[in-house]
């Protein structure tokens, strides 16, 4: 007989009415433990169905637990379909998007659930309209699989998906500005491996812990990464190009070229902060997750973009 622990919870922003299931949903009744069959596979939902989860707790509605992979695949879908129409600040998006980065709070392994998020996004892209951008994402992603083993790829790999899950919780963001984003997340630091050791395995935050040399040393990896992406011959759409250029600025004009504020490319105040927040959630000394790691960025000082801050945190 199966327990409460052998299910997951199945978010109602993913019902929709007139759709077909995916997969075979139930109701948990808090009130006596019991779990009874909503519908099952391939039913349709229809306004009586949408009418009755109305009066459900998001908590009770669940899926059998093998069936979690689903979640993010139907995520995808349901998010290409009102980027794909326009519907570029869709309640529907940003819900979905945010959630999606909420279960790096829940999960006992992060890295895990770093390739489920992963995966999400490289769905969602492959849903879109093709473009120039979308191209370049292709490419990366090429090239990222195929040194799957480098931990810098390994990083890279996260900051891309964590980043176009921001965007689309922050909002105002196109389709090509999101594989803009995701493309150049898979490639910003590639320049890394053409400076010192050091650099590479300790991905440096805070300039103010280096000396006046080493940071000119550091600054130079912004034009290898663009000479590497060059060698490489993969597509380099304007966008991504000046995300790669100008990931290091900050908020309070502290940054490589002391760009400040809004004079600062907006998808690449972005990637700012989703560099480092990969980096928070990776320090294994720290343990924590999205929410955790974006306040601990948040008492660091004005280096990000206080209203990106804003709309990601949950507080």
């Amino acid at each position: 007989m199966k327990q409460l622990s052998d299910y997951t919870v199945f978010p109602k922003t993913l019902i929709k009415e007139g759709a077909a299931l995916g997969m075979n949903v139930f109701i948990h009744m808090p009130q006596n433990g019991w779990i009874i069959p909503f519908r099952k596979i391939g039913d349709m939902i229809g306004k009586e169905e949408i009418e009755f989860l109305s009066k459900v707790q998001n908590e009770n509605l669940l899926i059998l637990i093998e069936e979690k992979n689903k979640i993010n695949q139907l995520r995808a879908q349901v998010m290409a379909e009102e980027l794909n129409r326009g519907e570029i600040n869709s309640p529907v998006v940003k819900e979905n998007a945010k959630e999606t980065l909420n279960t790096l709070n829940e999960s006992a392994n992060i890295t895990q659930s770093m390739e489920g998020v992963g995966n999400l996004v490289q769905n969602l892209i492959s849903l879109f309209k093709k473009s120039p951008s979308v191209a370049a994402y292709d490419e990366t992603l090429k090239l990222a699989a195929s040194k799957s083993s480098d931990p810098l790829i390994s990083h890279h790999q996260q900051v891309s998906s964590i980043v176009v899950l921001m965007a689309l919780t922050v909002g105002d963001f196109s389709p090509d500005d999101l594989s803009d984003l995701a493309a150049a997340g898979l490639v910003h630091d590639l320049g890394l491996a053409d400076i010192t050791k050091s650099f590479t395995d300790s991905h440096i935050k805070e300039l103010k812990k280096v000396n006046s040399q080493e940071k000119v040393i550091y600054m130079r990896h912004i034009q290898f990464t663009l000479d590497r992406i060059k060698k490489e011959k993969i597509s380099l759409s304007p966008g991504m190009q000046r995300i790669i250029e100008l990931h290091h600025e900050n908020w309070d004009g502290t940054g490589f070229k002391a760009y400040a504020g809004n004079k600062i490319y907006r998808p690449a105040r972005l990637l700012r902060i989703a560099d480092d927040l990969v980096c928070t959630i990776q320090d294994k000394n720290a343990n924590l997750g999205f929410q955790e790691a974006l306040k601990k960025l948040s008492a660091e000082g004005a280096i990000y973009d206080p209203d990106m801050m804003k709309l990601l945190s949950n507080s």
